[in-house]
């Protein structure tokens, strides 16, 4: 008995010990928003492969904000990783997929603020429907006539996600300054849009929502605008075209399922071993891929095209090469071309993604 009692004991003791270890590997962040908290995170870095509660935090922060939408799981995998280099391209960041203290602050500050500002719009939206019903006999005309602008919770600025930044994405859509998808994400997008807007309403053009920008869009005689300038992303994460050139060498090659070499590829296979060629790791799977790429509004070639085919959500890529033509790896055909307007593909089409050249 002594003796199994002593193994049970150190038993006990190794798994303590190894548990110990784990905890002490594992850094901690966003204990609360007090200035101890803050110390805690301007000493912490979280990356790739890290587990914990600090990553569960940081995914809850990112979800909060729409970078994330994924299972809340405490594993710094691809999709955190893809989530915090979104936060940090939208935020003007140094893009790195690495949470260090200037990412871990934004995000805790951010993260925060659109909690805040969901509750305070959620009340208001109660507090406003109590009051339609009770005025619901009021005549329409005296409704319109002391119409009042919504009361702006907080300024909106990159990172930013709420309602109200729904709301100013749909009044400038509607006067043609933003053309991309109404997503309630503060980001690159938005924010050029809404300095092209500040600029021609005589506004400073710091390309945030505050409160004179924020009464502007809710106002009357507003100026229209043709967005044809307003950059998709920023220049220096552009597309590196030279990715064709290694393409386009290898049209012929057979399709072989789970092909990575040009013995034969796989739609997946394809794209990772051309980008490898560029010295550009990217995910294996398309659904990976399609997560792990940044939304453009219409692809530029080097862009990859998704569809939709034998199953739902992303399920086959491939390079755009310009003209209305993409490259990839067919299951009838191997490696060929193809024109986006042909009806197989431009029914399954989904969008299309850009592998940014992080530097």
């Amino acid at each position: 008995m002594d003796k199994k009692k002593s193994m049970g004991m150190a038993h006990k003791l190794i798994l303590s010990s190894a548990i110990a270890s784990v905890a002490v590997a594992t850094p901690h962040l966003f204990v609360d928003a007090s200035s101890e908290g803050d110390k805690i995170v301007d000493k912490k870095t979280l990356r790739y492969g890290h587990v914990g509660s600090s990553v569960r935090i940081l995914q809850e922060g990112l979800k909060r904000m729409g970078y994330y939408p994924f299972q809340v799981d405490g594993i710094f995998g691809p999709h955190t990783q893809a989530a915090v280099r979104k936060f940090q391209l939208y935020t003007a960041l140094s893009v790195d997929g690495i949470a260090g203290p200037q990412t871990l602050s934004r995000i805790l500050t951010l993260s925060s603020q659109n909690e805040l500002a969901q509750n305070a719009i959620r009340k208001n939206e109660i507090q406003n429907h109590i009051q339609d019903q009770t005025e619901a006999n009021v005549n329409l005309a005296s409704i319109n006539s002391n119409e009042q602008v919504p009361k702006l919770i907080v300024p909106l600025q990159l990172g930013t996600k709420s309602l109200q930044v729904n709301d100013a994405q749909t009044i400038l859509k509607k006067l043609n300054y933003y053309t991309f998808k109404i997503d309630g994400i503060f980001g690159k997008r938005t924010k050029n849009a809404v300095i092209h807007f500040q600029k021609n309403h005589n506004l400073p053009a710091t390309g945030d929502i505050d409160e004179a920008t924020w009464k502007k869009l809710h106002s009357n005689n507003l100026v229209s605008y043709e967005p044809d300038h307003i950059p998709v992303i920023n220049d220096r994460y552009g597309v590196d075209t030279s990715l064709i050139q290694y393409a386009t060498k290898l049209v012929g090659t057979p399709f072989e399922w789970g092909g990575t070499t040009p013995n034969g590829f796989d739609c997946s296979g394809f794209l990772k071993y051309v980008y490898s060629e560029k010295g550009i790791n990217i995910p294996r799977t398309v659904n990976e891929i399609w997560n792990y790429g940044i939304d453009v509004g219409n692809p530029s070639i080097g862009d990859l095209v998704f569809f939709q085919t034998y199953k739902p959500g992303p399920s086959h890529a491939g390079i755009y090469i310009g003209d209305g033509k993409f490259i990839h790896s067919s299951s009838s055909k191997g490696v060929t071309i193809s024109k986006l307007n042909l009806n197989y593909w431009s029914k399954r089409y989904l969008g299309a993604k850009r592998i940014v050249q992080y530097k």
